[in-house]
């Protein structure tokens, strides 16, 4: 599934319904989100791919978050 096809769905759904949201998704899960793309802006402006240091980053800084959701 394409992501465009997902945000459309998405969309057209909290057009007709209110989607909820949790307050721990306000608050927290959205600064992960941010704070990787902020990570990721850099490879995706110059096009590099993403070394072996940049993956580890990437993957220590997943299982951070995995982590922070289980405690």
């Amino acid at each position: 599934m394409c992501s465009s096809d997902l945000m459309a769905i998405l969309g057209i759904t909290s057009m007709i319904r209110e989607i909820p949201i949790s307050f721990h998704v306000l608050n927290t899960d959205i600064y992960w989100v941010i704070g990787v793309s902020l990570l990721l802006l850099p490879y995706m402006l110059v096009g590099r791919k993403i070394n072996r240091f940049a993956g580890s980053v990437l993957l220590g800084s997943y299982m951070i978050y995995i982590a922070d959701q289980l405690i």
